[in-house]
């Protein structure tokens, strides 16, 4: 099965790629790394990271300041450490920063999003062509992603990380009377055990939510029915991740833990589930990105779009290579212009 990218998906899924990046830099593991590394690559790394989140934020950070940085290697982790922070604090005027996760609404003419704040985490709800305000959905201390919507688009199901139980997976009811201002009702619990429970999609009839655990010891995908109570049925057998449906109500699509694409056939008989064997849909490696969501099916049901990941020719092994891309969106919205046009 060939694997190719379409224009509209496309667009979406490589901005997730490319914020959720951004994000690993704001991260602390990422950072320490950074700061650990004091030889004059690292350093040079740094100073253009910064020179780019100085430009993309707006803070004003004194030439000398990071000049400095290039001429001393032995200071540069602690100048680039309160440097980094000033500028996350500062992001978007000091009010919201860390955007990600999109998720479109069923009629494909809403997104929701993750995204932080000095307050906590938040979802936020904003008109797929730009215009108009974000409409907050939810305010939580703990770190909330929103995954999949029902197909009424009136409950939308998303997983929370809190401290104490993990990854846990709720829904939450729309009123979308009006579209453009929806009323969130209060979030539902419907996963909570000691295990991590994340990625919920919910099928097309609305009537299964399928998931990712690690209550074997490694990621397995899971479907059990909504709201319940009832049984869950064991989807793959070899690892499985970040479950997608097909619109066509007979095959759910997920990837191994090696980031293949699987994909099982299924029966919904009454109260039952009936899933057949998985199998590999295509071999293209796609490029994991910690967790989010990293390709997308095409509503027709017979082409993803995805994040590839790229090997290296035999002969560049070994080394390092790195890409700045600079006015990414302004080349990202002449394209989305030109494409709306064919």
């Amino acid at each position: 099965m060939r694997v190719f990218a379409f224009k509209a998906r496309l667009v979406v899924v490589l901005v997730a790629a490319v914020v959720h990046q951004i994000e690993l830099v704001h991260q602390t593991p990422l950072l320490e790394q950074l700061e650990c590394a004091v030889d004059g690559d690292a350093v040079e790394l740094r100073v253009l990271l910064l020179r780019h989140l100085v430009e993309t934020f707006g803070v004003q950070v004194p030439a000398r300041v990071i000049d400095e940085i290039e001429q001393d290697a032995a200071r540069a982790s602690e100048a680039y450490a309160a440097l980094a922070k000033r500028i996350l604090n500062a992001g978007a005027g000091g009010h919201v920063y860390r955007k990600g996760y999109p998720t479109w609404s069923p009629d494909g003419k809403h997104i929701v999003f993750r995204f932080s704040s000095a307050g906590g985490f938040d979802m936020g709800w904003v008109r797929a062509d730009g215009a108009g305000e974000t409409q907050r959905l939810l305010d939580s201390k703990n770190s909330v992603l929103p995954y999949s919507f029902f197909p009424d688009g009136r409950r939308l199901a998303y997983y929370e990380i809190g401290p104490d139980s993990g990854r846990d997976l709720w829904t939450l009811a729309l009123d979308v009377s009006d579209p453009h201002h929806p009323k969130p009702g209060k979030p539902e619990l419907f996963l909570r055990t000691p295990s991590n429970e994340s990625h919920p999609g919910v099928s097309p009839d609305g009537r299964w939510i399928a998931y990712q655990s690690d209550e074997s010891g490694r990621y397995e995908l899971y479907v059990p029915p909504f709201p319940g109570p009832g049984g869950k049925w064991q989807i793959s057998n070899a690892g499985g991740q970040l479950p997608v449906w097909s619109r066509n109500g007979r095959e759910l699509f997920f990837q191994n833990l090696d980031n293949r694409i699987m994909v099982t056939d299924y029966e919904s008989k009454n109260e039952s589930f009936v899933p057949g064997k998985p199998h590999m849909w295509s071999d293209q490696q796609i490029h994991g990105v910690g967790g989010t969501l990293n390709y997308d099916l095409a509503p027709d049901g017979k082409r993803f779009a995805i994040f590839p990941n790229l090997n290296a020719p035999a002969e560049e092994k070994g080394a390092i290579h790195m890409t700045f891309l600079l006015n990414f969106f302004d080349e990202l919205r002449r394209r989305v212009a030109h494409s709306l046009l064919d």
